[in-house]
C-alpha cells in the first residue's frame, strides 16, 4: 500500500511540477505581450513584422532542440534500457547463486563441527571412523574455500554492475530531462503560434490594441491564480511525500519489524529449543 502511494504521489507530484512550469512559462509570455502591447502605440507595422520573423526563428530553433531531443529519448530507449533490464536480471541471479552458495559453505561449516566434536554417529550410535572423518572434513574445507574464493569474484561482479546500474540509472534521470524539455519546448512552439496570431490581429487592426490589452491582463490575472493553487497543491504533495517517507523508514526491516524481532527472537528461540529437548 505504501509502495503504491509512493508511487501515486510522485506520478502527482511530477504532474504538478509540469503543470507549475507550463503556467510559470505562460504567465513569462503573457507579461511579455502585455508589455509589448502597451508600447503598441509607438511601435511600427515593421516592427511588429521583425518580430513575427524572429519568433519564427525562434519556433524553428525549438522545433530542431526538440528534434535532437527525441532522437536522445528513442536512443536510451533502443539501447540503454535493455542493457539496464539485462544487467538487473544478471544482478538478481549472482545475488541468488550468492545465497545458494553462502547456504551451502554454512552447511559444510557444520559438518566440520560435528565431525570434530563427534566421534559417533548421534542418530545410529556407531563409531565414526577416523579416516572417514578426516576425508569429510577436507572435502568440506575445500568446498569452504572454493566457496569463499567465488563469492569474493562474486562480490567483485555485483560491484561493477551497481555500477552500471548507477550509471544507467544517471542516464535514466537525463531522460527524463530530456522528456520535460520537451513538452516545455513544444509548449514554447504552441506559445509562439498563438504569439504570433496575435501579433498579426495587432497588425490587422492595431486600433483593437486597448481591449486586446484588457483580455491579456484578465488572462494573466487567470493564470496567476492558477499558479498560486498548483503552488499549494505542490505544497502538499511535498508535505504528504515527507510523511510517506517517515511511513517508508518505520516499515523497512530494519524499523518496527527489527524491534518486534529482537524483543520475541529470544523468547521464540527458548521455545524451540524445549521443544526440541522435548
Amino acid at each position: 500500500i505504501l509502495k503504491s502511494r509512493i508511487k501515486d504521489n510522485k506520478e502527482s507530484s511530477r504532474d504538478i511540477k509540469y503543470e507549475n512550469d507550463m503556467l510559470e512559462h505562460k504567465v513569462t509570455l503573457q507579461e511579455n505581450k502585455i508589455s509589448e502591447a502597451k508600447d503598441k502605440s509607438k511601435t511600427s507595422l515593421n516592427a511588429l513584422e521583425k518580430k513575427m520573423k524572429k519568433n519564427a526563428d525562434d519556433m524553428k530553433k525549438l522545433e530542431n532542440e526538440v528534434v535532437t531531443l527525441k532522437g536522445l529519448v528513442d536512443e536510451w530507449e533502443k539501447d540503454i534500457l535493455p542493457k539496464h533490464e539485462k544487467v538487473d536480471e544478471d544482478r538478481t541471479e549472482l545475488n541468488r547463486i550468492k545465497y545458494r552458495m553462502d547456504l551451502k559453505s554454512a552447511t559444510a561449516k557444520k559438518d566440520i563441527l560435528f565431525f570434530n566434536e563427534n566421534d559417533n554417529c548421534p542418530t545410529c550410535e556407531q563409531h565414526i571412523d577416523e579416516e572417514f572423518k578426516k576425508k569429510a572434513i577436507e572435502e568440506r574445507t575445500n568446498k569452504m574455500i572454493t566457496s569463499a574464493c567465488t563469492l569474493t569474484e562474486i562480490d567483485v561482479q555485483l560491484k561493477e554492475m551497481d555500477a552500471r546500474i548507477g550509471l544507467y540509472e544517471n542516464i535514466e534521470k537525463d531522460k527524463r530531462e530530456h522528456e520535460v524539455n520537451i513538452a516545455k519546448k513544444n509548449t514554447s512552439v504552441e506559445s509562439i503560434v498563438n504569439f504570433n496570431t496575435d501579433v498579426q490581429g495587432q497588425i490587422n487592426d492595431i486600433q483593437t490594441a486597448g481591449s486586446l490589452l484588457q483580455e491579456d491582463k484578465t488572462r494573466l490575472q487567470e493564470y496567476r491564480e492558477d499558479s498560486k493553487r498548483i503552488k499549494k497543491e505542490k505544497e502538499k504533495l511535498q508535505d504528504r511525500a515527507n510523511y510517506l517517507n517517515i511511513a517508508k523508514q518505520l516499515l523497512q526491516d530494519s524499523g518496527i519489524k527489527t524491534k518486534i524481532i529482537k524483543k520475541y527472537l529470544p523468547i521464540m528461540n527458548k521455545l524451540v529449543n524445549s521443544y526440541l529437548n522435548q
